[in-house]
Parts: C-alpha cells; structure tokens; sequence
C-alpha cells in the first residue's frame, strides 16, 4: 500500500518485498516502477517501522539478498526515503 499526503508518498513494507520477491512478476515489477518513480523524484517517504518490517523480510523470512544486496538496497533504495518529521504534540 502507499499513499500521498501533502506531496510524499508513504510506502508500507509490502510494497518493499514486492520490489525484490521473483515469486510474482507482475507485482515485482509494478512495485519497482512505483517505487523508482517516487524515489526518483524524492517524493517516496517510509517510517522506521517499515524499515524493520522490510529488514525482517529479507534477512529471516525470505532471505532474496546476499548480505552485500541488502547493505546495499538500505543505503541507496531505503535511507532516501526516512524523513523525520516532527510530532503533532
């Protein structure tokens, strides 16, 4: 799922796991472009919760990445896209 608020758009881990699962291409490939298309134009955004549940995916549960691949996506794919926001406190 992603959505748009006030010029971002937010991604969930799913989105993420879509990008880097083979298992199904179409989705593999719809979540590629999406998520380029966003980064590319630094609009994409993603909470450290989706971080973890990302990181979780890939090490543990789908192991798709060498360790090198992984350090890799964090650096050039996953840090563009944290943003710190303020609290609405």
């Amino acid at each position: 799922m992603n959505a748009r608020v006030a010029g971002r758009i937010f991604f969930d881990a799913n989105v993420l796991v879509n990008a880097y699962d083979d298992r199904d291409l179409a989705k593999q490939k719809t979540a590629r472009r999406v998520l380029q298309e966003a980064v590319g134009s630094g609009q994409a955004v993603i909470s450290s919760q989706v971080v973890q549940e990302f990181g979780n995916a890939l090490l543990h549960k789908m192991k798709l990445l060498s360790p090198e691949a992984q350090t890799q996506v964090f650096q050039t794919v996953l840090v563009p896209m944290v943003r710190q926001y303020p609290s609405s406190e």
